[in-house]
């Protein structure tokens, strides 16, 4: 099924990558069929922090940061601009791994790629969905969610500040960055919930 996401598409409203100026790496990875394009483009204003699981050069030889949601950012070291002198050494990337870095393109709900579906929830109605869903819940950290609308109507809210709230119709999905609080409004429709999960993680188990 082919899913259909408004919003705002594309970089920073400033023109960069951040608000700190931090470049960001959009993968080119597939995404499964039935959920290509997806990706919402909502700037939120609390930005989400992500920890870096890794540091490798790119084919430049600018060192990129592999985050723990699955996006990637440039992390140079270009005084006065960009002051990260630690990039330079082994020693100085090797401390930072679990650092945190603010992410841009999960504080816009902007779907990685080369994710893959695990588990799906639901079909839903509104006579069948989980309690849960209906309060403020999270996804699983390493986890994204991609909430789909089948059929008539629903309303999702994303408790960042200010908070995203979507009425989403048949054919519309909202995807949900791991560890952001979000609920969900049914009153008359049917919705499904895709969880996904890097393609390398099921690869290195």
């Amino acid at each position: 099924m082919i899913c259909r996401a408004t919003g705002w598409d594309g970089d920073h409203p400033t023109g960069r990558g951040s608000s700190d100026g931090t470049e960001i790496i959009r993968r080119d990875g597939d995404h499964p069929t039935g959920w290509r394009g997806c990706g919402l483009g909502v700037w939120l204003d609390d930005q989400v922090q992500r920890e870096i699981i890794g540091i490798r050069a790119d084919e430049f030889g600018d060192w990129v940061a592999d985050l723990a949601c699955n996006h990637a950012q440039h992390v140079r070291h270009r005084p006065p601009l960009f002051e990260r002198p630690w990039v330079q050494t082994a020693t100085g990337r090797a401390e930072h791994i679990g650092a945190k870095l603010d992410c841009p393109l999960c504080d816009r709900a902007e779907l990685p790629g080369d994710l893959v579906v695990v588990r799906t929830a639901g079909p839903f109605d509104e006579s069948t969905m989980p309690a849960g869903l209906r309060r403020n819940h999270r996804v699983a950290d390493g986890t994204w969610g991609l909430f789909r609308v089948l059929r008539g109507s629903a309303h999702f809210a994303m408790h960042t500040v200010p908070p995203i709230e979507r009425d989403l119709v048949a054919g519309d999905c909202q995807p949900i960055p791991p560890g952001v609080l979000h609920a969900v409004t049914l009153d008359a429709g049917v919705i499904e919930v895709d969880f996904l999960v890097p393609r390398h993680s099921l690869t290195d188990r």
